[in-house]
């Protein structure tokens, strides 16, 4: 691809970010996370991007000890969360192969999932398995919650799960204490909050336990708290002090709003039992973060992936869009 395919500046589309993510990796010999850093920067030019990165490389060579490198500048840490819909039966394994696929080019540092079931779980395994350590978890319900690590850049201390007392549905918090490149300590909650409105009583309890698991870590830990959160923004109130949602902090942007939205995915047009009427446009899937003290991540972006459709299946990969998330490592 030339680099006059996104000159303009504009964010290209989601498969073109990819490939010019690619191609800048081929060029530089680093990867798609460094690509992105210098591509978002440069107008999504990869020409001036490449020349960029060369231009900082060659800056670092020459300089003291005390200049970062290239690589340090670009390096950032991303969070990936999708609600699978492992409840739907409808092409459950090309479904899966497809959020494998979306994980595999975007290489989220770390990975939430939700809605996972044993038949989207063995797909998701395969496919992962050679950049991704699974974490491992005891689940009574035929559903459940995954969380998932880049070997490279993340490695486990403890993992374990807390249920939430008066479920109806078998939800839980599924806990992570990980050091991310080897020296940022994070607390990760990935979680599945009760579903539908007449359960906003118990979806409030859980939020509210849930950000006192936040509020209680140890001031040097960066938490991170989301998934499948089915929040209605009244249900949610002031955040407690210190925690912020990251939608937010990354400016609020409108077209990354979303992430159940029955105008862009044709998936929830079956869910309501009315067809194509059933347009409903909700934020149910969120991501909140407490920084540690000192502070040593700067969200940088947020967006929504998963919306590629699966040409065999004609169909998305999840009624749900997926959240991804990158921040800029001190």
């Amino acid at each position: 691809m030339s680099s006059t395919d996104s000159s303009s500046g504009e964010i290209p589309d989601e498969q073109t970010c990819f490939r010019l993510c690619n191609e800048f990796a081929e060029l530089t010999q680093t990867d798609s996370a460094c690509g992105h850093f210098f591509l978002q920067n440069c107008g999504w030019d990869l020409a001036v991007a490449v020349a960029y990165f060369r231009e900082k490389t060659r800056s670092s060579s020459s300089a003291d000890d005390s200049t970062p490198a290239a690589s340090d500048v670009a390096k950032r840490f991303s969070l990936l969360s999708w609600n699978v819909d492992g409840l739907d039966p409808h092409n459950v394994k090309s479904r899966a192969s497809a959020v494998a696929d979306t994980i595999l080019e975007t290489k989220p540092t770390v990975v939430f999932l939700q809605e996972v079931v044993e038949e989207n779980l063995t797909v998701l395994r395969k496919k992962l398995s050679p950049e991704y350590h699974e974490l491992s978890r005891d689940t009574a319900c035929h559903y459940f919650t995954k969380t998932f690590l880049h070997r490279d850049s993340a490695s486990c201390q403890s993992e374990h799960v807390i249920p939430f007392e008066g479920s109806q549905m078998g939800r839980d918090m599924m806990v992570a204490q990980v050091t991310l490149f080897g020296q940022y300590s994070c607390c990760l909650v990935n979680a599945h909050l009760e579903s539908g409105r007449q359960y906003s009583n118990v979806r409030k309890e859980q939020l509210s336990t849930a950000f006192s698991l936040m509020s209680a870590a140890d001031a040097d830990v960066n938490v991170f708290f989301g998934g499948d959160l089915n929040l209605r923004d009244h249900e949610v109130g002031t955040l407690p002090e210190g925690i912020v949602d990251l939608w937010e902090a990354n400016g609020s942007p409108v077209g990354e709003k979303y992430t159940w939205d029955g105008i862009r995915n044709g998936n929830i047009a079956s869910k309501g039992g009315v067809g194509k009427s059933y347009r409903p446009r909700c934020r149910f899937d969120r991501i909140y973060m407490k920084h540690s003290s000192p502070k040593l991540m700067s969200p940088a972006e947020f967006k929504l992936v998963g919306k590629r459709t699966i040409r065999s299946a004609l169909c998305l990969p999840s009624d749900h869009f997926a959240i991804l998330c990158s921040f800029k490592l001190q």
